[in-house]
């Protein structure tokens, strides 16, 4: 605002310096011109008047800067000198307002004034040169400040102009950038859309595949299921609840004492063939031969179980696959046990249960109906093991057959048919028996080895491992060791014999001594030794079971405990207590010539009384109150297993009691049970139930 007030004083005094001028030339020409008319007054007049307002202008003005304190000083000047000249036209108008004659006057009295009007109009143009200098210098700082000021707002608005375009670019990048991304999403998109239409399309296409293939699968897993029952009726056939009973009826030997049958540093002598070289080598035959009781079924089941047997065999069968089936008869068992039909169920059962080969190539052969079980005859039973050796000619198999004399029957059959199938490619057989003679005129010439000639260290640690400290274990256990001439259980038996002396009858090392004197070196005599010592109040129970036995009845723990009880209602707390009693009675009544073993519980097993044997036992006893015993406990065995009771009286259902070793049955077939015990008559219902099973 102040630069525009000082630049319209400035306009105003260069206004006021023409008016000024020209009236000033007015003057002049009234003062020259004596025909001055009234027409000029007027226009005097006009400007006088416009100097007037003008000067008001310029009294009016404010200036505060240098520059405009100068044309301010410079403006009263001119103001001062206008008023003189004002007065003066004042005083020309009024003289030309008189008559001619009056005017001439003024006019000649002006003309004497005319050094003055000079004077005026030469200061008057001093003061208006100095203005217009003062003017133009104020203007020329004026544009340049205000060109200053239009260069800085350009600048601004430069910055302004500039920052919106580094803005608009900014944004164009973003937006390029933005539209860069979308592109690249689109093109994302449009890529991942084809890949997925192609995804689409060979997963369709997959799934038509897998669809056709499933059914192809389903045709075949029919055809499969058919052959899974038909191998699963092939299985069912030939199973039966004891095919491995007397292989896990054998307890394993005492810490380390069979350790030797794996030790290669042994050399081969008469009664030693190295077993572990046999086992890598191709030979197809080790023949393991002893006395009756000297842990020939021990070391079998020891050889079976022991992982070095299998690593051993690796070295044999390379990178083929290796399979060991065993199987051990037991004369004392059923009748599956102990002939050549129990022996080949169990090994075709075995073969086709573990080699995927053999159960196609029997059923093949078989031709069975949906539901029909195969009745199995020796001569089946032979074509069906001819069959399975044939399937598993790209596998190598190792047979453990045990106690080959405990086999009820001609020892020639089943020689003929273990030589038989030792010639097929890739088999290997470990049989072990006593010295029968039909046995090892035909097993002597391959390798084998005499338990008694390599069970002295064996006898000597069990036996001094198991007599206590202090009782001179050592002699002791060295006299056991000789005096048992490799006979394992005599020797068991007798540290049994001493352990209870030394323990229970508190004897000292010289009664241990006298003890192990009087006991017979003998088995038969050994048995009767220890029959005779049995407690005069337990020689009738024991004698019963012992019959029971050896006709072949082979009871459970709970059906001899059912038989003692009392007549009352039987409930399961009564008979868990007496099933307890009664295991432990069978150990202590017959100082271990009896055991129980426990089996495994099978789908054919009827609980308790699967056992024919016993049903009839319970037929034949006239007593109501036996029927009323078994009938109710089937009653209360529908409650289940639901407390310890239960689970006792279960487990005692599946624990059968046995003869220690065969040769306990041998020595009880071949004596007098009764006169042995020392005991007289029977109770009457116990006469009828074994008349009954000796008819």
């Amino acid at each position: 605002m102040e630069a525009l007030a000082a630049l319209g004083v400035a306009a105003a005094s260069v206004q006021f310096l023409d008016f000024a001028l020209q009236a000033l030339c007015l003057c002049r020409q009234i003062r020259e011109d004596a025909q001055g008319t009234t027409a000029t007054n007027k226009e005097l007049q006009i400007y006088s008047r416009s100097i007037k307002d003008l000067s008001k202008e310029l009294k009016s003005g404010q200036a505060d800067s240098a520059s405009g304190r100068r044309i301010k000083t410079v403006a009263q000047a001119c103001i001062a000198k206008t008023e003189e000249i004002l007065l003066l036209l004042e005083n020309v108008r009024k003289a030309g307002g008189d008559s001619r004659t009056a005017a001439a006057k003024k006019l000649f009295r002006l003309l004497k004034e005319r050094r003055t009007i000079e004077k005026l109009q030469n200061e008057l143009k001093e003061k208006q040169t100095l203005l217009d200098s003062a003017l133009i210098h104020d203007i020329q700082r004026r544009v340049d400040l205000s060109t200053l000021k239009q260069d800085e707002n350009f600048t601004s608005f430069k910055q302004s102009v500039q920052d919106l375009v580094n803005k608009l670019q900014d944004q164009d990048a973003v937006a390029q950038q933005n539209n860069a991304e979308t592109q690249d999403k689109l093109t994302n998109l449009a890529r991942d859309n084809q890949e997925l239409r192609a995804t689409t399309v060979a997963a369709h296409s997959k799934t038509v595949q897998r669809l056709d293939q499933i059914h192809v699968d389903m045709g075949q897993g029919f055809d499969n299921l058919k052959i899974s029952d038909a191998k699963e009726q092939l299985l069912r056939s030939l199973f039966y609840p004891e095919h491995a009973a007397r292989r896990e009826m054998v307890r394993p030997p005492w810490s380390g004492t069979f350790d030797w049958v794996f030790d290669e540093s042994l050399k081969s002598t008469a009664y030693w063939s190295s077993f572990p070289t046999w086992l890598k080598s191709g030979s197809s035959l080790y023949w393991i031969t002893g006395k009756p009781a000297s842990g020939k079924s021990t070391l079998m089941a020891h050889i079976f179980h022991d992982p070095r047997t299998v690593n051993y065999l690796q070295e044999w069968s390379g990178k083929g696959r290796l399979h060991i089936l065993s199987f051990f008869f037991w004369r004392p068992g059923c009748a599956l046990q102990k002939c050549i039909s129990g022996l080949l169920r169990s090994l075709v059962m075995q073969l086709a249960d573990e080699v995927p080969e053999v159960a196609p190539a029997i059923l093949a052969r078989l031709h069975l109906q949906p539901g029909r079980m195969p009745t199995w005859t020796e001569h089946g039973l032979i074509e069906a093991l001819r069959l399975a050796l044939n399937a598993t000619k790209d596998v190598h198999l190792y047979f453990l057959l045990d106690g080959l004399d405990e086999f009820d029957g001609p020892y020639r059959d089943l020689v003929d048919l273990i030589l038989e199938m030792k010639d097929s490619k890739n088999v290997k057989f470990c049989v072990s028996s006593r010295r029968e003679a039909g046995l090892a005129n035909r097993f002597c010439r391959y390798a084998h080895l005499s338990m008694e000639d390599l069970n002295f260290n064996a006898i000597r640690t069990y036996a001094q491992d198991k007599l206590p400290l202090g009782f001179d274990g050592k002699a002791l256990s060295e006299r056991i060791a000789h005096r048992s001439q490799g006979v394992f259980l005599w020797a068991v038996l007798t540290t049994q014999s001493l352990l209870f002396g030394a323990l229970d009858r508190n004897e000292n090392v010289r009664k241990l001594h006298c003890r192990l004197n009087s006991t017979p070196d003998g088995m038969a005599q050994l048995y009767s030794q220890i029959l005779a010592n049995v407690d005069k109040v337990d020689k009738e129970q024991l004698y019963i079971w012992i019959r029971l036995l050896s006709l072949k009845v082979r009871p459970t723990v709970a059906e001899l405990a059912i038989m003692q009880m009392p007549n009352c209602v039987i409930t399961y707390d009564a008979l868990s207590a007496a099933c307890e009693q009664t295991r432990k009675d069978v150990n202590y009544f017959s100082k271990g010539l009896l055991c129980v073993y426990a089996q495994a519980e099978s789908e054919e097993t009827d609980g308790m009384w699967h056992a024919p044997e016993m049903t009839r036992v319970f037929n034949v006893m006239s007593s109501e109150n036996l029927k009323a015993r078994k009938t109710q406990l089937i009653a209360s065995r529908t409650f289940g297993e639901a407390d310890r009771a239960m689970k006792t009286v279960h487990e005692a259902s599946l624990s059968r009691v046995e003869f220690l070793h065969r040769s306990v049955l041998d020595f009880v077939a071949d004596n007098s049970v009764m006169s042995v015990l020392g005991i007289g008559d029977l109770p009457r219902d116990l006469d009828i139930i074994l008349d009954y099973f000796q008819a």
